[in-house]
């Protein structure tokens, strides 16, 4: 239903010529981060995955707002969520069974990013984030 290959009809989706920093795929979504910091996503988002506030399907790159200005560095993604890393922490979204998002919200997945708490406060420099199908780890 969706190919989350990246190949060269991906520039024909965007709006402009973009620098990328940073791609990542699950298991049929994608979320990039541009050199300028900016987060798009698409793909399946039943799960809310996408980060866009609402478990919908994408079919082509959509900037994730709600991490607009956070000076996102790299993204990684799960099967069916994904994780973006900012020099301040990371944020997560989508699917939350397995607890991969890092967060005390009992297992309840989200579309929209939520911080990792852990993170928070600055104690921590973070330098890489590497996602697998439902587990996560944060190299600080």
């Amino acid at each position: 239903r969706f190919s989350t290959c990246v190949t060269g009809t991906l520039s024909r989706l965007l709006p402009s010529p973009i620098a990328l920093r940073s791609l990542a795929c699950g298991r049929a979504h994608s979320v990039m981060v541009t050199h300028s910091g900016a987060v798009l996503s698409w793909g399946a988002g039943f799960y809310g995955q996408t980060g866009l506030g609402a478990n919908v399907d994408v079919y082509a790159p959509q900037e994730v707002t709600a991490l607009r200005g956070c000076g996102a560095v790299k993204a990684a993604c799960g099967e069916t969520f994904s994780v973006v890393m900012t020099p301040r922490g990371c944020y997560s979204f989508g699917s939350n069974g397995s607890w991969q998002l890092g967060t005390w919200s009992g297992g309840a997945g989200t579309s929209s990013p939520v911080a990792v708490e852990f993170f928070l406060g600055g104690e921590h420099v973070l330098h890489d984030v590497a996602c697998g199908g439902e587990h996560c780890v944060v190299l600080a």
